[in-house]
């Protein structure tokens, strides 16, 4: 039986390959999907709407387990928000925490101690992995995902609802991380064989979103997403 697990989500490229590698080889199940939101209603890292988010895991038939966070939000003020919310999980047998992005060495030796501290464990499985090649594995497994928020102070604006592809990481200048783990960029994923259907959106305004430059996305109800704009 496979193992269930809390899997760490905002939406994103790094995410739906964790889910889909994770699932793939059959020894986990995500439980749920762990979702920090920020003050605005918006998913805190990649400013993805909360009404995309929650088409997108009901297209992937998974719970989302929303949590309010403030803005910004240190480990300790994360470790006092989400001790409660993980704590049921544990009671419940789920001893796994899933983080397809990260902060740096010195966060997940935190994250580590702050899980073990209280029966669970941390899974990272693209730490420290080659962007491009995770990229191309992207690919080869069907996925599709978009650009659709930028750090201007690093990336331009025209990069937004680009492809995250092999092209793409390969254009990334010099010091960007191409999983976009480092907030330069962020990323909606979706279709592949994780959807039983593309997520069918329409790309709308760019607007300011903290520091961040993001296209606006809207569900549509039988649009493809081929055919979004």
């Amino acid at each position: 039986m496979p193992e269930r697990i809390v899997l760490h989500w905002d939406g994103g490229a790094a995410a739906a390959l964790a889910l889909r590698q994770l699932e793939l080889e059959g020894a986990y199940h995500a439980e749920c999907l762990l979702t920090s939101i920020g003050p605005d209603g918006a998913v805190a890292k990649s400013g993805l709407s909360r009404s995309v988010l929650d088409a997108q895991a009901a297209a992937l038939g998974k719970r989302v387990e929303a949590v309010d966070v403030p803005e910004p939000c240190d480990q300790a003020t994360w470790e006092a928000i989400f001790t409660p919310v993980l704590l049921p999980y544990v009671r419940r047998l789920v001893r796994l925490v899933c983080f397809p992005v990260h902060g740096g060495k010195s966060w997940r030796r935190e994250m580590e101690h702050f899980l073990i501290s209280f029966g669970m464990r941390g899974v990272f499985p693209i730490w420290g992995k080659d962007a491009a090649e995770q990229c191309r594995l992207f690919e080869i497994l069907g996925l599709r995902a978009i650009v659709t928020a930028v750090d201007p102070t690093r990336l331009g604006e025209e990069h937004l609802g680009r492809p995250w592809d092999p092209a793409f990481v390969a254009s990334l200048p010099p010091g960007v991380d191409g999983m976009g783990t480092d907030g330069a960029f962020e990323t909606l994923c979706f279709d592949g064989p994780i959807f039983p259907a593309p997520l069918a959106f329409r790309t709308g305004a760019v607007v300011q979103r903290g520091r961040q430059r993001v296209l606006e996305l809207t569900v549509q109800e039988g649009v493809g997403a081929a055919d979004s704009k």
